[in-house]
C-alpha cells in the first residue's frame, strides 16, 4: 500500500567524497521504497556534536546552506526516511567525510632571519606548503613581480614542496597552490606568499702590498641583464683601529669595480651589496644582501693560512702573497718557549715553507714577514693566525677475543684520529718477543690473517700509523685462547701395541709393566707417538735397521719375510696375547713430555711384534 516503508531498508548515503573542499557540500542517497521525506544529521566525527540537522527533505539530496557552513573538519552524515504516516526507517550507515583547506604557504625552506622566510640568498629556492588532505596533488604557480611576469605552472606534484628548474635573478617573487585529491576534488587557491631574491655579491680577494692602491672588484649573476638596473653600494673599514673605522660609503655606483682612495698601512675589511630595479618598477627595489667582507693589508703584512691541529709532524707553512715583495721570513717556535725557535728562516721566495725536521707532538706558532725590494719589513703576520698543534697518534682500544676453536680469529680494535692505517703484532704468551702474525699495512680496524694459530694462548697488540709515517704508541695486550677442537692433538686414532720404553728385546714382566702404546704404522699411516728402545733383530733372515721404516713394507710382505717364524713369534705373544688386545683400545695418559729421541733398533724391535699381531688378526679373521 502507498505510504508504507521498509524499516529494515534504510536509505544509503552516496556522497559527498570522503576527502573535500566544499565547507556547503552536497548530501545526496538512494531513496527508500515508500519514502516521502528524508531527515539528515551531520556530526563532528572530532567532537562528537550534531552541526546540523534537517528533516521534511523531499527528493533525494540536500546541500547545506550558506547559514551553516562547515569549518575544515572531519564529519559523519547519516539520513532516515519517513512514509506518508510518519513511519520511519533505520537511519543509514555513517557516511564519513573531511573538509580540507586550500594549502597553507610556508615560504622558502631557507632564508635569511627567521621563518617564515621572506628573504633568501638562494637563487633557487625550494618553496613549500601544508596540505590538509592525505593523497593530495599540488599545482604551484609563479611569477617574478619585479617584472610582471609568470614563471611556471606546474601541476601534478606529489610532495608539498617545489624547486625552479633554473636560477632566479634578484626580485620580488609571488607564488600560490592549489590541492587536488585522487577523486577530483579541487581547492580553492591559497592566499599568495612574496619572497625576495637577494643573492648578494662576491667580492674578489685583495692581495696584501707594500703599496697602499687598491682596487675592489666584485661580480654578480645579474650584472649585464637588460631587465633590471642595478646600482651598488660599497663599505670600506679599517679593522685594526680600535674600535674599528669606517673609512669610506659610496653609493650609486654603476660599475662593478671601484679604486680606492690611498690609504694608509693597516688593515682593511670591504663590502658591497646591490640595488635592483625590475621592468615592473610598482614592485620596489630590492636590496641584495651584503657580500662577504673581504679583508686586505696594506703596508706587505702577509696572512698565514693554517689548519689548527694536524697529526702531520712536518707541516707544509703557507700564506697569502705580498704585492712587491722580494723574499719572506719564517719564524716557528713551542707556544710555551715563542723566544727559542725551531726555524727561522729568511730569504724564502716562494708563498710556503716546508718544514723537514719532524716536530713532536705540542703547540706551536709561526709568524711570517715579507721583505719590499727596497729592504722595507713588513709586520709580522697576526698572532690569530699563528697557532697550530701537532696531535700525537694515540693507541687504539682492543677488543676481546673471546676463547674458541677458531685458529683464524678476527682481531678488531678502535679507530684512531689521524691514522690511515694500522699495524697488529700477535705472539704467543710463552714467546712475546717472537712475532707469529706481524702486519704493518692494515688500512682498516679489523684483521683476519691467512696465518692459521695452532691451539694455544696467546697476546695480540695494535699501533696507528699517520699519513706521514708516525708511529704512534702500542695498545695495551689483549690475550685470548685457541683450543683444539680434537683435544690432546698427539692421541692415537688407530690400533696400537705395547712397545718398551727401555730395555732389550727380552720380554718379561718389567719389560711390559714399563709398555706403553704406540700406533701401527703399517695399518695407520700416522707417526709414533712413543718410540721404542730395541736392539737390531732379525726377523727370518731379513734384517730391519734402526733407519729402515715400516710404511715401505705392506701386511703380506711382512708375514711373508717372517716366514716359519710367524709361528714362532706367536708363540712368544701368545703370553701376552689378551694384554696387547686390551691395550690396543687403551685411552693414551696426558703427556706432558716432548716426544722422545729415537732409541736404536726401535723399528726391528716393532717389526718382530707386528708380524705375530697380524698373524693372529689374519687368523682370527678366517676362524670367524
Amino acid at each position: 500500500m502507498h505510504g508504507l516503508v521498509t524499516v529494515s531498508t534504510p536509505p544509503e548515503v552516496l556522497t559527498p567524497n570522503v576527502g573535500i573542499y566544499d565547507t556547503t557540500p552536497e548530501i545526496t542517497w538512494l531513496p527508500v521504497f515508500g519514502g516521502d521525506t528524508s531527515e539528515v544529521e551531520i556530526v563532528n566525527a572530532m567532537t562528537g556534536m550534531v552541526v546540523f540537522t534537517q528533516d521534511g527533505i523531499v527528493g533525494e539530496s540536500l546541500t547545506v546552506p550558506v547559514g551553516s557552513v562547515l569549518t575544515p573538519d572531519v564529519y559523519q552524515t547519516r539520513v532516515r526516511s519517513f512514509g506518508t504516516d510518519g513511519t520511519a526507517s533505520d537511519w543509514s550507515t555513517l557516511h564519513v567525510f573531511q573538509i580540507g583547506t586550500s594549502p597553507t604557504l610556508l615560504g622558502p625552506s631557507e632564508g635569511l632571519g627567521m621563518a617564515p622566510f621572506g628573504r633568501t640568498d638562494s637563487r633557487r629556492p625550494t618553496l613549500t606548503w601544508q596540505q590538509s588532505l592525505a593523497g593530495e596533488t599540488s599545482r604551484v604557480w609563479l611569477t617574478n613581480v619585479s617584472l610582471g611576469e609568470t614563471l611556471f605552472v606546474q601541476s601534478g606534484l606529489q610532495s608539498s614542496s617545489y624547486t625552479p628548474p633554473v636560477d632566479l635573478a634578484v626580485g620580488l617573487y609571488r607564488y600560490w597552490v592549489q590541492a587536488e585529491t585522487g577523486l577530483g576534488e579541487v581547492s580553492a587557491w591559497s592566499m599568495p606568499y612574496d619572497f625576495q631574491v637577494v643573492t648578494a655579491p662576491t667580492v674578489a680577494s685583495i692581495s696584501p702590498r707594500f703599496d697602499a692602491n687598491v682596487t675592489v672588484n666584485w661580480t654578480h649573476p645579474d650584472v649585464g641583464s637588460s631587465d633590471v638596473t642595478v646600482t651598488w653600494q660599497l663599505w670600506l673599514n679599517k679593522v685594526n683601529a680600535v674600535p674599528a673605522e669606517i673609512v669610506l660609503v659610496e653609493d650609486g655606483l654603476t660599475e662593478t669595480s671601484y679604486e680606492l682612495p690611498s690609504l694608509p698601512d693597516g688593515r682593511y675589511k670591504v663590502w658591497t651589496r646591490g640595488f635592483v630595479t625590475g621592468a615592473n618598477s610598482a614592485a620596489g627595489t630590492t636590496v641584495t644582501s651584503w657580500s662577504e667582507g673581504e679583508i686586505f693589508e696594506t703596508g706587505g703584512r702577509p696572512s698565514v693560512i693554517l689548519t689548527g691541529d694536524m697529526h702531520d709532524d712536518t707541516p707544509l707553512i703557507t700564506w697569502t702573497p705580498v704585492l712587491g715583495a722580494v723574499s719572506y721570513q719564517v719564524y716557528l717556535a713551542p707556544s710555551a718557549t715563542t723566544g727559542s725557535p725551531f726555524i727561522d728562516e729568511s730569504g724564502v721566495t716562494t708563498t710556503s715553507y716546508q718544514v723537514t725536521s719532524p716536530l713532536a707532538p705540542g703547540d706551536y706558532q709561526v709568524w711570517v714577514r715579507a721583505k719590499a725590494f727596497d729592504g722595507r719589513m713588513s709586520p709580522w703576520s697576526l698572532n690569530s693566525q699563528s697557532q697550530f698543534s701537532i696531535a700525537s697518534v694515540t693507541a687504539p682500544v682492543l677488543t676481546p677475543i673471546a676463547t674458541g676453536s677458531d685458529t683464524t680469529p678476527l682481531f678488531s680494535w678502535t679507530a684512531t684520529t689521524g691514522a690511515i692505517r694500522y699495524e697488529i703484532f700477535v705472539s704467543s704468551v710463552s714467546s712475546t718477543n717472537v712475532p707469529v702474525i706481524n702486519v704493518n699495512t692494515i688500512p682498516g680496524t679489523s684483521f683476519t690473517s691467512a696465518t692459521e694459530l695452532t691451539a694455544g694462548d696467546y697476546r695480540y697488540w695494535v699501533r696507528a700509523i699517520s699519513s706521514t709515517g708516525a708511529v704512534g704508541e702500542w695498545s695495551e695486550p689483549e690475550r685470548f685462547t685457541i683450543v683444539s677442537l680434537e683435544g690432546d692433538p698427539g692421541l692415537p686414532t688407530g690400533d696400537v701395541l705395547l712397545v718398551a720404553t727401555e730395555g732389550d728385546s727380552g720380554w718379561n714382566d718389567e719389560n711390559l709393566t714399563r709398555s706403553m702404546p704406540a700406533e701401527i704404522l703399517a695399518d695407520t699411516g700416522q707417526a709414533s707417538r712413543l718410540d721404542a728402545a730395541y736392539a737390531e733383530v732379525e726377523v727370518s733372515g731379513m734384517l730391519l735397521s734402526e733407519t729402515s721404516s715400516l710404511e715401505h713394507y705392506t701386511t703380506d710382505e711382512l708375514i711373508e719375510a717372517a716366514g716359519e717364524d710367524v709361528e714362532a713369534s706367536d708363540e712368544v705373544m701368545t703370553e701376552w696375547d689378551d694384554a696387547i688386545w686390551e691395550e690396543e683400545s687403551a685411552v693414551l695418559p696426558a703427556a706432558n713430555d716432548a716426544p722422545q729421541a729415537v732409541s736404536k733398533g726401535w723399528l726391528a724391535g716393532l717389526t718382530m711384534l707386528t708380524p705375530a699381531v697380524l698373524w693372529r688378526r689374519r687368523r682370527t679373521e678366517r676362524d670367524n
